[in-house]
């Protein structure tokens, strides 16, 4: 069997992924981890993924030939309209790596010192001497 015919065969028969229902995948942790459900799962994320490079693609085209046609000073090349949807794919993925960094390590590990502005003034007047101390 060729790759083609193996990757038409679990990414569009309906048969192909009959075994991974909730209900099979209860009585037997087993039969959701078989070789045809797993392609077709990676066949329907692959099949997602480029349809999302496509739909971000064109509307970074749109953008840059359409509604930037008067202003050629603006545009870009199109190797970079072309590397767009990966480049905001990393952004995403730095997205949701930030908040979770901020909230399960920043915020419960991290000092905020807002007493710094709020409730040690005589520190800063001590630091606002030191510096002025320079200047004369």
């Amino acid at each position: 069997m060729t790759l083609a015919a193996l990757w038409a065969t679990s990414c569009f028969d309906a048969r192909a992924c009959a075994m991974c229902r909730p209900s099979s995948c209860i009585s037997s942790s087993l039969s959701c981890s078989s070789r045809p459900c797993t392609l077709a799962r990676g066949c329907f994320f692959l099949n997602m993924r480029v349809g999302f490079y496509v739909i971000e693609l064109l509307q970074a085209v749109l953008i840059n030939y359409v509604l930037w046609s008067h202003r050629p000073d603006i545009q870009q090349r199109f190797i970079v309209v072309a590397l767009y949807p990966i480049y905001s794919d990393y952004l995403r993925i730095c997205r949701v790596w930030g908040g979770f960094k901020c909230i399960f390590y920043y915020i419960p590990f991290v000092a905020m010192r807002m007493g710094l502005f709020t409730q040690e003034e005589h520190l800063l007047h001590a630091k606002k001497q030191k510096y002025d101390s320079f200047n004369v």
